[in-house]
């Protein structure tokens, strides 16, 4: 009996060190459990964030897009009232048809994105117009006509579906119904509007270059559309029924947001629709504004943020199982240590060496942990230091014996301080992770910024024995960002100094030098006719002649600093009055105009195909052959004549097209987009640099007639830059 009391008694003392081994490792691997889930869970909710972020900027810039839109549709529609309510009394006048081909004119000079404005019979025939061409068509079968002859509604503002114009591109109308003293339709009066109507509201709402933004009609046609690299205006967005357009038009809300993959791009996106009305009176129809992200780029630094908290977490798991190990493998050592010298005294020396084996594990675990490049501690449930490892003493500012059995939140900044013991205390009677973030001040007074991230240790009895964690000093990080975010914002506004002062300092420094000499020579003058000798007449006219070409330089070179002020205002307004022209005479008068040093390094050709008439600004269209002429001789190398072709002929559909062909250095392909940015320069200061606004002139000019600038290089075989303008419709 006793034999099998002793067996039993080995097995159970055997059983006690392997149960206790499994439950401290289970428990482990809770608290590393814990620990990851709420790492992903703050990574979820950190995702969370930065979408509802996202979405909240996209919302505003909806929003904006309609309390910029609201005026301009008011002033459109207050335009068809005033016209409306001429309509009686300029058609009892002999000339009110012409007065009103006047009024409209002075309303479409006056109103931008504003194309045409138009007066239609009862019959359906065109009576007045900005636009003479128009006049005595017939519109009788056109839908607006229909549209609005069913429905002859005074106080309704009818929105047109988008439609093609005769110069090719997109449009809409706005329209309201002319009735007689019956109240029976009379005729319409109709506001045509072209995308420029949105061009540059919809470009400031985009603050990432992934970002799009639309404006669609509600019928689901897409009216305008930045960027538009696949012809998406035109699209229909209202079918297949599943797509964002679609379930926002069915949901009735004014605002929806969606993540969904655009039928546009093929991308998914986060998208904001908001539904736009005009605000006076009822309307048949309505726009929706859309702006969206892709999710790729949104959630670009949340991943990596997301990884860099894997990492940690991947630390701390490795410290507590290496810890964890080391500190069962040294108890098993003694048991067995302890076992042996009551069995048998003569094991001593096999204990010892066991010892020693044991204390140099430990060792090894400590020189890991001082080696580890992040501050790694651990505190009693107290809150007090209990282990400091030489990166974690480092950042404290103190000894490893300083710190030992001092509270770690006694250093706190006082402004922190609560927030973070509060924080601490729920996590210690939680049993739960303490991620934190906050200020430290040092006992020489520096203040730092700390990150902590520390997992609970459980004890035996109920609450938390300890904590171990890592503690980070982001300082230097967030003190980099700010300084990179100001050095950018810097660098921008150093470009526009820089640019600016020297267009304008060189004229100017002309002009006093050439007023200053004429001054000199003048003063000269009148010392001679106050004297009493006789006067060299000839010699003082030759003087009065250089004073005169002093003041005449110096008048010209005040002229050069206004065409630069003016510029620089174009990017505001760039519309201007429009009349029928061709483009072989705007490259005539546009040779004339080229500097004489250019001529030095090139020769033009020209090559005229037959290009269809436009409808443009002479002096504009003169500014962007001259600029993109100039920018084709400088692309030729130093020392060498080269060849500019310029060719003019039909383009797309119902389009004019002149090319600007250099064989210079070419552009890379990561820069053809870049180059067309404002104050974006390849010139360094000093050497030729001007403001970086003549590509960007170029481009808006192109757009403000309804045409696009773009360019196709390859580098070192040269450039071609492509203008495209609406042709003019037919005469008669």
């Amino acid at each position: 009996m006793s034999g099998d009391a002793e067996v039993k008694g080995k097995g159970a003392a055997k059983a006690e060190p392997v149960a206790r081994a499994v439950l401290e490792w289970a428990a482990m691997g809770l608290v590393l459990f814990a620990f990851g889930a709420y790492v992903g869970f703050d990574i979820h909710q950190s995702r969370q964030a930065v979408e509802a972020q996202e979405r909240s900027r996209l919302e505003h810039g909806t929003g904006i897009v309609e309390k910029n839109l609201a005026p301009r549709f008011e002033a459109t529609v207050n335009a068809l009232d005033a016209i409306r309510a001429e309509v009686p009394e300029l058609r009892a006048r002999a000339d009110g048809l012409r007065r009103m081909d006047q009024r409209m004119q002075v309303l479409v000079s006056s109103m931008s994105g504003v194309r045409s404005f138009l007066l239609v019979d009862r019959e359906g025939r065109i009576v007045a117009s900005n636009l003479k061409e128009l006049v005595g068509q017939d519109m009788h079968e056109g839908e607006r006509y229909r549209t609005i002859r069913a429905r002859p509604d005074p106080s309704l503002v009818f929105v047109s579906p988008p439609f093609t114009t005769p110069l090719g591109n997109w449009a809409i109308a706005m329209g309201r119904a002319v009735v007689d003293e019956k109240g029976g339709f009379d005729g319409y009066v109709l506001a045509v509007i072209d995308p420029a109507y949105f061009a540059l509201l919809l470009e400031s709402t985009r603050y990432a270059t992934d970002m799009s933004a639309s404006m669609v009609h509600g019928d689901g046609t897409v009216i305008y559309r930045i960027p538009d690299p696949k012809g998406i205006v035109g699209m229909n967005l209202a079918e297949p029924p599943d797509t964002a357009f679609a379930r926002h038009v069915r949901s009735g809300r004014l605002v929806s947001s969606y993540t969904t993959v655009l039928k546009t791009t093929g991308k998914e996106s986060l998208v904001v629709l908001r539904t736009i009305r005009p605000t006076i009176g009822a309307t048949d129809s309505f726009l929706v504004a859309a702006l969206g992200r892709e999710t790729d780029a949104m959630f670009a630094p949340w991943r990596k943020e997301a990884r860099e908290r894997s990492l940690i977490l991947g630390i701390v798991a490795l410290a507590a199982v290496v810890g964890l190990f080391i500190h069962q493998k040294r108890r098993t050592a003694v048991s067995a240590l302890r076992a042996a010298q009551e069995a048998d005294r003569r094991s001593l020396e096999e204990a010892q060496r066991k010892s020693e084996a044991l204390r140099e594990s430990e060792a090894s675990f400590r020189a890991m942990a001082e080696s580890a490049p992040i501050g790694i501690f651990r505190a009693d449930g107290s809150g007090s230091n209990v282990y400091l490892n030489r990166a974690a003493s480092e950042i404290l500012g103190q000894k490893p014996e300083d710190r030992r059995g001092r509270a770690w939140h006694e250093d706190v900044h006082p402004e922190d301080r609560e927030r973070v013991f509060r924080e601490w205390r729920e996590a210690v009677a939680e049993r739960r992770v303490h991620s934190t973030e906050h200020r430290l001040v040092r006992p020489d007074g520096e203040v730092v910024l700390m990150q902590i991230h520390a997992a609970p240790i459980r004890g035996e009895e109920p609450g938390s024995s300890g904590f171990v964690g890592v503690m980070i000093d982001v300082t230097r990080q967030r003190e980099a960002d700010k300084q990179l975010a100001l050095g950018a914002r810097l660098a921008a506004m150093g470009t526009l100094v820089s640019g600016v002062s020297h267009e304008i300092n060189n004229p100017l420094a002309a002009v006093i030098s050439g007023q200053a000499l004429a001054l000199e020579i003048l003063a000269g003058l009148g010392k001679v006719l106050e004297g009493d000798g006789a006067i060299d007449r000839r010699r003082e006219a030759s003087r009065l002649g250089e004073a005169r070409e002093s003041l005449e330089d110096a008048q010209e070179c005040g002229r050069r600093i206004e065409r630069i002020v003016k510029d620089m205002a174009r990017f505001a307004s760039p519309n201007s009055q429009r009349e029928r022209t061709s483009l072989r005479s705007v490259v005539a008068e546009a040779k004339r105009g080229i500097p004489a040093e250019t001529w030095q390094t090139i020769t033009l050709q020209v090559d005229d195909e037959g290009a269809p008439d436009i409808l443009a600004s002479r002096g504009l269209l003169h500014q962007l052959v001259v600029s993109l002429i100039s920018n084709a001789a400088k692309a030729t190398p130093n020392g060498e004549r080269d060849t500019v072709l310029v060719r003019i002929g039909p383009g797309s559909p119902g389009m004019a097209r002149l090319d600007v062909t250099d064989n210079g250095v070419g552009i890379p392909y990561e820069m053809r987009e870049k180059i067309f940015d404002f104050f974006y320069t390849t010139r360094p200061t000093g050497e030729g640099r001007g403001l970086g606004l003549g590509l960007a002139l170029c481009r808006s000019i192109a757009m403000s007639h309804g045409g696009t600038l773009t360019v196709e290089s390859e580098v070192g075989l040269g450039s071609t830059f492509r203008v495209e303008i609406p042709a003019a419709p037919p005469l008669g």
